[in-house]
Parts: structure tokens; sequence; C-alpha cells
């Protein structure tokens, strides 16, 4: 949405209305490709509760002005893949610097940000995603391949975060043959333990599908707790590389792996502590659950630690989860964040 122009530098150039508003958006954005996902909140007035946020998030960053600041700039205008993941990560920044933590970004193969402690000492926070839904890519492949018909499509699945591609292949091969066979009818799933049901023509015109997920989601929670084991055997892999500190802090944003953040905090405070990590292998003094919501700035999460460091090095990592928002550690090895309920489905905003 172009409003006004500006002469700058004896020149006149044409400025967004939304770049008045995300002023450190705009900054952050300049020389960012065309079709960056995050233009569309500069672009679009109806965007703004998305770009509140994220320019709170910049903004407070920007005022802290840790070091290596230009590189994660580079990063935000450059990685338009991983643009929700450059922003996981920023959160987390933002929600150490607003609670007055000294921060530094890690350097090359080291963990993503570097606090400074009140007695002078280094402690250590890495973040990471995990993304997975396979039932929204089964919707939008037989979507794809369905494309030219006229069809409204009902999958009727039980809720899954895996499904191989091999199978929602022949899945959507199964519905594409049985509509090209008959205008109305059914077809049974079984590579995902589910049906089909299709009408032709559709009301609307073209093809659509709808999903019809089951309410049973034990299956699902242990999918989502091996996904997440998963990501944590990578980083464990990550940091014998890198030599890391072995009281780093691992955050793992999960809010887009499936219907994770159905769980609220409190039982996910429980779900990590049932786990039992064996901490003399797990090269991370706590790991930490959060879920990140494209409305709010900071997250809501829960966070399990070691319990027999010595005295000093407890008191150090007991600080560093104070800056991320999770109490503290005398009388309980397990505390919930503090920062507002689990967000609701609000991960896919349109903006890939």
């Amino acid at each position: 949405m172009r409003a006004a122009s500006r002469r700058q530098g004896g020149t006149v150039g044409w400025v967004s209305s939304e770049d008045d508003r995300f002023p450190t958006l705009a900054l952050w954005l300049e020389g960012a490709p065309e079709d960056h996902p995050w233009r569309r909140i500069l672009e679009d007035a109806d965007m703004a509760m998305f770009g509140d946020p994220l320019e709170e998030i910049l903004s407070t960053l920007e005022s802290a002005r840790p070091t290596r600041l230009p590189s994660k700039r580079k990063a935000f205008r450059e990685d338009a893949a991983g643009f929700l993941n450059v922003r996981a990560e920023l959160n987390v920044g933002y929600a150490l610097a607003r609670s007055g933590a000294t921060i530094t970004f890690g350097g090359p193969g080291k963990p993503d940000y570097e606090c400074t402690l009140g007695d002078g000492s280094s402690a250590w926070v890495e973040v990471t995603t995990k993304e997975r839904d396979d039932l929204r890519r089964l919707h939008d492949e037989l979507e794809e391949e369905l494309r030219g018909q006229d069809v409204i499509v009902t999958l009727r699945v039980p809720r899954r975060v895996v499904i191989p591609k091999a199978k929602r292949a022949d899945a959507c091969r199964r519905v594409v043959q049985a509509v090209a066979a008959e205008r109305n009818g059914s077809v049974g799933l079984p590579e995902v333990d589910g049906s089909a049901s299709f009408t032709a023509p559709s009301l609307f015109g073209g093809a659509w599908v709808h999903l019809e997920i089951g309410s049973n989601l034990t299956e699902h929670g242990e999918a989502v707790e091996r996904a997440l084991l998963g990501a944590i055997e990578d980083k464990i892999d990550q940091s014998r590389r890198g030599n890391w500190e072995p009281d780093t802090v691992l955050v793992l944003d999960l809010a887009r792996l499936g219907l994770s953040w159905i769980r609220p905090k409190e039982v996910w405070a429980g779900r990590l502590q049932a786990m039992g990590f064996n901490w003399a292998e797990l090269p991370f003094g706590a790991v930490a659950v959060v879920f990140s919501d494209l409305t709010h700035a900071g997250f809501a999460g829960a966070c399990v630690w070691r319990e027999d460091l010595p005295a000093d090095r407890a008191q150090r990592l007991e600080e560093q989860l104070r800056y991320l928002g999770f109490g503290d550690s005398s009388g309980s090895t397990i505390r919930s964040a503090t920062r507002g309920d689990a967000p609701s489905d609000t991960f896919d905003p349109g903006l890939a």
C-alpha cells in the first residue's frame, strides 16, 4: 500500500505508510528480495497484527545492540525460505534483552546467544525449531493433483505428524483414480488409516479438499515427543562438534510441530520430567520447550534442568533461566514459563 512520496538526498522516492509504522522492520528488509514474506507487512495494512510484534522484537534488539547484529540483519533479509526460523531465534533474543540480559550473538559454530551474567561469566543459549505437519502436506498435494477438476473431497484421517512421502503419494493416487471413475463416492485410504468421500461438481468451482481430523491425540503426542528427541539428538551432535559449554540452555520452539502447542505448559513440564534425560550424557544444562505466536512477541513454555550441578554452576544456570522467564530452581527441578498461555493456532498466517 503506497501512500506518499518523500524527498531524500535530492531524489523523490515512494515510501510505504507501513514503513513509517514499522521503521525497524523496514530497515532490516533493506535489500531483501521483492518476494520476501515479511515484505507483505510493509505492503498490506491488514498484516499489522504480524508487524506490531515483529517490530517490537527487532527494535528491542536494535536497542540492545548485541555484537554481530549486522550479521543477523543480513540473515533476516536473505533467508526468505527460513523466515519463520529466523524469527523464532530473534524472538528468544528479544526475551533475553527485554529481561535485562546483556547478550551477544554467537559466532560461527557456537550457540545462538552468549549472555553475560552478574558475576561477569558467560552463559549460552541455543535456539532451534522443529516444523512438520504431513497432514497439511497431504492436503496440499491432493489439491495439486486434482487441479483442473471440479470436485469437493473430504479426507477423514487420524491426527498424524509424520506421513511418509510415498504413502501420501499412494493416497493421492487412490483419490484421483476414484474421482475419475465416478462423480460421487468414497474410497478407503489404508496408507493413512483413513478414507475420502467426494462430490462433483463442487459448489465453488475447482478442486476443494477438506480435512476432518480425528480427535485422538495420544499417538500424535507420542510422535511429537519422538520429533522432539530427534531434534535434541541433532543438537547434541552439533554441540560436540563445536565444543560448546556443558551448561548451554537448549530452547526448542515447537509451535509449528503438528498440534504440540495444544498441550498446556504445565503438561509439557510433566512430560519433560517424565522423559528422564540422562544429564551425564546430555551436553546441556537445561532443555526448554516453548511456543511462539506470530501475533505476539515472546513465548510460553516449560523447561527441565539438571539437579546435580555444583552450587556455583547451579546459581549461574538459575540466573540464565530467569532471563528466559523460567522462575528459579529452588525446591524444584522443573518450572513452567510465566509468559502467558500457550498461543492459539496462528502459526500459518499466509505469509509463506
